[in-house]
Formats: structure tokens, sequence, C-alpha cells
């Protein structure tokens, strides 16, 4: 039993942290009884299919269905005019247009080019560094102009003065005049790419009278609940969302999911079931993509003792957002910001609007692409210096015990990026390893079997701009049974890494209870979970778990109640205060003899609790049960207070060895050292999956992933994905990915836990940096693939 306050420490805890507890749901997986939207009323459904736009920037004037109505099988269709989700303002190739329901699949894709779509076509602005030029053609997007700022910091160490407010630069340019070296770098783009789930978008609709009902794969299906409500002009209580099971979201599954398209078409044929989905392709084509980044970096430094203090920074980053003007550009700085101590500086992220794919959330939305740049310029810098980068970040890295540099300059919950950074290095061994001069050995040096090729290594890590929580929003349920045991329900959609098993997990250990006596009821389902927010962010495990401790906390509160009217406690204690609970069974504190089973209690039918989460970024307090509203929930040093309002953000950092032939220009992935602070593990399987995953993603991001334009049409005409040509877990030596869940015990996050899913993937930099180490030149990944003709390239041999 848990109660959080400054007496709590980690190896208290007996059910989180527990490796031998497993996601509740993955038997269904395995047993294949685990249900995804297109596997509801099989037999006896009629299926949607999309037309997609076959230009990038206009309007459309008329659609004509009539040839496609003559295809036998073909039910309906609808156009804009019946959808309100859609716009007959075109402004990417791809964008739905149209959407045709037939008795089966195939007729419906055999209909789609039947459908005659008549388009003004005006020009388009597709590739971002033209988009920008003066005289290009206006995207659409913006008013009056293809880019905006996303996001500034600026700090002047002079006047104490700093802002994140364009309007409000307080930076001064000749602070670079105190420096004793001055350096800068500039970055091509990064790769985009599209979310390439599994499970393709698709929702189930049907109609019972004026009601609509529809499962659908969501990473925020309270919100969709409202979206589908909205478009379709209905009251809440009228529309039925569920999601179960999500074969992948990555951020790609958080609005457009074709939930209001599957409603409407269902609804145009009488309510009859309708599957809408899109195929393979379209999803990996048209639907959203990350956004890349090029970026312009100027470091200034002064000497200290045998290394350098950063003391300004100017740098400018340029992402492009697609047709999204609120694509999530604006932190891409966020881990040069945060994590060192830099007195002088002016970051400014700039949102480039070009006709192609909404840019999105990728499983990390800013820190990829940023760290891309400013990772290897801080390499770059340090072999220009003559000093081991990974000594240059250690000696300007930044720590909890000072505030964070920008307004409001709260505390930080944890910020464990050194001792993530050193754990990297001493599991790598990387002191021994590395040289500073290129080329200085090969793998045999190291492992003594006889290749030839040469050896690199390269550490990176960073404060994430994810792992925060949200969680004043955010409810849970928890339901006794009369045996002793206990049900939870949550609106929250399973996840891929089991973030349902994150409540049970919470509630058991609130509770005292074992953990098989708290199981997951109902999930993912409107009509009777509390709103569990959106699955994105890493924010879903420190949001929902300060709800479900919050509604664990009342149910304990309310189930003592009934043990102070019962044997052996009735007449002995007097208050909750003197019961405490472990294993399933309540104790008299003051005399462990004194016990009862939950079982024995025999509390009735009728024990319900319900939480709300808290905010960790908004002072708090706790109330008479228990329950808490906000701030941190345990003392750090002299600085953090229980229910002080501080930072809560997750961090990772990478050791990455590389093989490089330079005949070949070819480059293997020797070993990774994913090191990722959770805070506090949760579920602890479900978190060693998300940075194996976060490992393997290495992999894709440095050689294979990359989203190709047609520049003329702005069709997307990458093949890699269609084709299936990236690999999975089973073509990687995955037993050569150490996975590290460092536990900084955040004085935030409930329990001291944060986010980690963002984290885990954003250290593919330390590729690029252990190629350098390597061969002794920068490979230019033009669009992030460091493929072996880039090697030769840069190595002066293609």
């Amino acid at each position: 039993m848990i109660t959080l306050d400054d007496s709590v420490k980690l190896s208290d805890y007996k059910v989180l942290r527990n490796p031998a507890i497993h996601d509740q749901s993955i038997m269904k997986i395995l047993t294949g009884k685990a249900d995804f939207a297109a596997d509801h009323f099989a037999g006896h459904k009629y299926f949607g299919a999309i037309k997609c736009s076959t230009i990038a920037h206009g309007e459309v004037v008329s659609v004509d269905a009539s040839e496609a109505m003559k295809l036998p099988g073909v039910k309906a269709v609808i156009t804009a005019d019946d959808c309100p989700v859609w716009n007959k303002t075109i402004t990417w190739y791809g964008q739905d247009v149209a959407g045709v329901v037939a008795d089966n699949w195939y007729t419906a894709i055999r209909a789609l080019p039947l459908i005659k779509v008549t388009y003004k076509e005006a020009a388009a602005s597709v590739d971002p560094d033209y988009a920008i030029q003066e005289g290009a053609p206006l995207t659409g997007i913006l008013p009056n102009s293809n880019i905006g700022t996303a996001g500034v910091c600026f700090r002047d160490a002079k006047t104490d003065k700093r802002s994140t407010s364009a309007a409000n630069n307080v930076f001064d340019p000749s602070t670079f005049n105190e420096c004793d070296v001055i350096k800068e770098y500039t970055f091509g783009w990064t790769t985009t790419y599209p979310h390439n789930e599994l499970e393709a978008h698709q929702t189930t609709a049907w109609w019972v009278g004026d009601d609509v009902y529809y499962y659908t794969g969501c990473q925020d299906i309270t919100s969709n609940k409202s979206t589908v409500a909205n478009a379709l002009g209905m009251a809440l209580n009228k529309v039925h969302a569920v999601t179960h099971f999500n074969c992948g979201g990555f951020g790609g599954k958080t609005s457009d999911i074709l939930a209001p398209q599957a409603c409407i078409m269902s609804k145009k044929v009488g309510g009859y079931p309708v599957l809408c989905k899109n195929s393979r392709q379209m999803n990996v084509l048209n639907r959203g993509h990350n956004f890349p980044t090029r970026s312009r970096i100027k470091f200034g430094v002064k000497k200290d003792g045998n290394n350098y203090k950063f003391h300004a920074c100017d740098a400018e980053f340029w992402s492009d957002g697609g047709v999204n003007s609120f694509s999530p550009v604006g932190n891409v700085f966020f881990g040069l910001q945060k994590t060192y101590i830099i007195p002088n500086i002016s970051l400014v992220a700039y949102r480039i609007q070009t006709n192609t794919p909404t840019r999105g959330y990728w499983r990390c939305v800013n820190d990829p692409c940023g760290a891309m740049n400013y990772d290897s310029a801080i390499d770059k810098l340090a072999y220009d210096l003559g000093v081991d980068p990974y000594d240059l970040r250690l000696n300007n890295l930044g720590n909890q015990s000072l505030p964070d540099q920008d307004v409001p300059t709260m505390y930080w919950g944890s910020f464990p990026i050194k001792e993530e950074l050193e754990l990297a290095a001493q599991k790598s061994g990387y002191k021994t390893k590395h040289k500073m001069a290129p080329k200085s050995q090969t793998v045999d040096d190291i492992y003594h079997n006889g290749d030839k090729r040469w050896y690199g290594i390269a550490i990176t890590g960073h404060e994430d701009s994810h792992g925060s929580s949200s969680g004043s929003g955010r409810g849970g349920i928890v339901k006794a049974q009369t045996d002793g045991t206990f049900l939870v329900t949550t609106a929250s959609a399973r996840g891929c890494s089991g973030g349902t098993t994150v409540c049970t997990n919470v509630v058991a250990e609130t509770l005292g209870a074992k953990p098989e006596d708290v199981k997951l009821g109902e999930w993912g389902n409107t009509d009777v979970g509390l709103n569990a927010g959106i699955q994105a962010g890493s924010s879903h495990t420190i949001s929902i778990s300060s709800a479900f401790y919050n509604a664990a906390i009342e149910m304990r509160y309310k189930i003592f109640q009934v043990a102070l009217t019962k044997a052996p406690f009735k007449g002995v204690a007097t208050s909750v205060d003197d019961l405490y609970a472990e294993d399933s069974v309540v104790y008299l504190k003051k005399d462990k003899s004194v016990s009862a089973t939950f079982k024995s209690l025999n509390w009735g039918n009728n024990i319900a609790a319900s939480g709300q989460g808290w905010t960790v970024g908004a002072a708090g307090t706790v109330d008479e049960v228990g329950r808490r509203n906000g701030g941190a929930w345990r003392s750090v040093g002299n600085y953090i207070k229980p229910g002080q309002a501080v930072y809560t953000y997750g961090s990772a950092a990478a050791a990455t060895e590389v093989a490089v032939d330079e005949e070949t220009g070819q480059v293997e992935i020797l070993h990774i050292w994913n090191v990722v602070d959770t805070g506090t593990t949760m579920f602890k399987n479900g978190a060693l999956k998300e940075i194996g995953c976060g490992a393997e993603a290495f992999h894709n991001q440095a050689f294979f992933y990359n989203t190709v334009y047609d520049p003329n049409t702005g069709a997307v005409i990458s093949t890699n994905y269609t084709e299936a040509m990236f690999p999975t877990y089973m073509d990687m030596k995955t037993e050569n990915h150490d996975l590290i869940d460092y536990e900084s015990f955040d004085a935030g996050g409930p329990f001291g836990c944060h986010g980690i899913a963002e984290p885990c993937v954003t250290n593919y930099s330390s590729v690029l940096c252990a190629i350098y180490n390597a061969i002794g030149v920068w490979v230019d990944p033009q669009m992030a693939q460091m493929s072996a003709d880039r090697v030769l390239k840069a190595l002066g041999k293609a």
C-alpha cells in the first residue's frame, strides 16, 4: 500500500517495476481474440474506400459518380457535400475527395477510378526551399506567406533577460565577441517519413435509430468522439465510440482515422455496418508524415581548463509542416535549449507550409530531427576544439538543483541526463574504445575477430520535450468486486506496450492488492470510461497514473471504512488512518496480528471510485481523503517541496558503435546502448519494449526512412514503404541492443514516473557521429539516409 509522500522509496514498490507482471491483454493477442476495428460484423457489412485528389493545389469543381454507381455492388458515393470533414479546397496530392460504399472491398476499389472529379488547378509549392523563395506560389495554408515563426527562445546574460516571445528578442549578438572560439555549422534537411502503422486507418460504423456506433483504432478516442459528434451535428450521448486494439499509431492515429467518413457512409446506406478503411498504399503515401528540418547553428565557447564552456548560441531551424499550419515544430530545439547551460542564446524555429501531406506526431515529434542537427553540431564543435564530444557535453550540462533557464524558471522534477550519459559510457566501454583520431582503429582492434572495417563509437543525449503530465483532464474508475478483487475501467486505448496495464499496476500498488486481484475490465469505450486523454507526447503513463492513483486512494478509503465496521477492526480501530493493506490483506498498523483479507470483509456490491489526474506544472494540494490535484509529491533537497509546480519531462542517451567499409561505403550498427529515464518504471516489460523499439528505429531512421515527392505533381513516389523495403526486428541483431531503463524517481510524476515513448527514439544522431568517428568525414545524410553511396561521396569515392 502506497501513499505518496517523502517517506516513499523506489524499493518500496511491489507491483510497479516488477518484471514478473505481463500485459493484461496479451493473451487476446496471442490467441487471435484481439478485436481490431475491421474484425466486427464479419460477413455482415459493406466496405468503404476513399478516392484521393490527383492535384496538389486547387479546387474541386464537380464530382460525377454516375459511372461508379452503375458498377454492380456499389451502394453509395459520398463527397464533400456529404462529409463536413472534407474540403473542396485541395492543398495536397492525395487529399480525400470522395468515397465509395460497396458490398465488398474489391468492388469499392474498382469503383474509385470511375468517379470523375473536375478540378480548377492552381500552382503548388512542394519543395520547402522553393516555397520560401520570393515569388513562389502560395500554398493556401497561410493568408499571405508560406512561412511563419513556430517557436523562439532568447537569453541575455548581462541583463539577465529571458524571453520566449518572437516580439521580444533580448539576445545580444555582440556576446560572441566575448568568446575564445566561434564555430558555425549548417545542416541540410533531415528525413521525412510516414507512420506506416501495421493497421491502416479504419473504422467500422453502424446506426441504431438516430444513434451511431463505431469501432476504430485511435490514440484519443474521447476527442475523436467529439470530432464525430461535431461533424454530424449530434449530441455526444448519441455517439458511441470504442477503441480496443490499435495496431500501431505512433502519433498517426490521433485524429484522422476515418471515423466521420465511416459514420456518414453507414448513414448513406440506411445504417448498415460499413468498414471504411485505407489501402496500405494510401495509408502510407497520403496520411500523416514526420517533418524534416534543416538548421544553421553557431556556437561561441570560452576556454575552461582543458575543456570549454558554452557562452553563446545563435541557431535557426526550418521545418516543413506540409499542409498543417499547427504542425508541432516549435520545440525542435528543445534539447539544445534545456540540456545545456548556455547563458546567451537565440533559438528560432520556422514552420514552412508546402503542398504535401500533413506533418504530425511521429513517435517523437520535435526531438529526433532537431537532435540530428544540434547533436551533430556539438560533436563537430568538439572535434574542431580537439576535445572528446562526451567530455564537452558533460562539462556543459544543467542539473536538477538549478531552476530552468527560461521563464517561468521552475525546477525540474528530475534532470538525470548526466547519469544517463555516464551510464551509456560505462555500459559501452566508451572511454576505452573512443579515439579522437578517425581511422585509428578497426573492429578487430576492439573485438579481435579479424574484421578490418573501420570502427567508430559516439554518445549523444538530451532532455526531451515529451513525457510531461496533462493529467487534470483525465479520469479513471475502479470497481470493487464482492470477492475482494477489483476491475479497472478506462477509456484509454491499449497501446502497443500495454498502457492499460499501467492503470492496473497503479491501482494494485496504491490499494496494497496482489497484482492478480486487480484486472482490466472494459477499456477504450467512451460509454463506460472516463476521458483518458491522448496516448501521445509520452503523456499517457504519467497522466493516467495520477488519475488511477486518486481513484485507488478513494477506493482504499471506502473499503477501510467498511473494515472499521467489521471484525476484527470494529472497536479496535477508530480511523482509516489506523489501517494499511498489503497483498490484499488489511492490517491494524499498531498490531499486525489484527488482520482481514479483502475477500473476508465482504463489502457488498456497490463500491466504486473515480479519480481525476493532476498536472505537475501547477501547484497542488492534498484533500482529506489523500487525493492530489497538482504539483510535486515529494521533496528534493531544499528547492522542491510537495505541492510545488515543477517541470517533468523525459530524457535519454545512447551509445552507438559502427563498422564502416571504406571500399563499399556500407555501414553496420554493431551495438546500441539505449538509456532512457523512466522516472519510475511503472510496467517493466512494457517499458523495455518501448526502449527496444526505439533502438530498432535508430536503424530505420539512419538508413531506410525517406519520403520522395514528385516535384511536379506533389505525389509521394517512394516505394520503400509500399514494397516493405525496410527492416523489422527480425532483420536485426537485437541481442546487440542493450535496453536500460534508468530510474530518476521524478518528484513531479505520480510514483516518480514520467513518459518514455518519444525519448526512446531520439538519439539516432549517434549513428552519424559514430560514422565520423570511424572514417573522419561527415556524411551528408541528404534527407537523413546514411546510405552507402553517401558514405562513398563523403570519402570522395562517388
